[in-house]
């Protein structure tokens, strides 16, 4: 009866659903789990702006303006990828901290503080460009993931669900 329910288990837990896996913030995900998931949001965002990046300069290269900027709707479609990246970053992040034993509300204070710094880094570059700025930001995410990333998970089961 126990393999029974414990392969059972193992099944749900493998047919997650692309929405399960990114789009919920209840449950708990190990280490590894977190920082494959995260690689994957990281790489969909990469090559989404590269592809974006890639038009832009090719679209700067053939236009004829003798002063050439950026295209309007470049900074449109990375705004969109940047702030779309943020909800299912969340959830990973309030899963990462449920499997820790916290609750979601320092996933919260860090989304929170990263739309805060694209809010920076869009609207105000004299702000961005600025060497305090960088070091704090970068210091302060960083840091954040590696909370995240390196913390041991609670071996037994919590309040949010079984040990992964």
């Amino acid at each position: 009866m126990t393999n029974e329910i414990m392969k059972s288990e193992t099944v749900s837990e493998n047919n997650e659903t692309f929405k399960e896996k990114f789009f919920t913030p209840n449950g708990r995900i190990g280490r590894m789990t977190f920082f494959s998931r995260s690689i994957l949001l990281l790489l969909l965002e990469f090559i989404t702006l590269f592809v974006a990046g890639s038009a832009a300069i090719l679209s700067l290269a053939l236009g004829s303006d003798p002063t050439p900027s950026t295209p309007i709707w470049f900074d449109i479609v990375t705004a969109i990828v940047m702030f779309g990246a943020l909800v299912p970053q969340y959830c990973l992040n309030s899963k990462r901290l449920h499997d820790i034993g916290k609750d979601e509300t320092l996933a919260k204070i860090f989304l929170g503080v990263s739309i805060l710094i694209s809010v920076i880094n869009s609207g105000f570059p004299s702000i961005a460009e600025s060497m305090p700025y960088m070091i704090i930001s970068g210091i302060s995410m960083l840091g954040f993931y590696m909370y995240l990333l390196f913390m041991k998970g609670e071996e037994v089961t919590n309040e949010y669900g079984a040990a992964k």
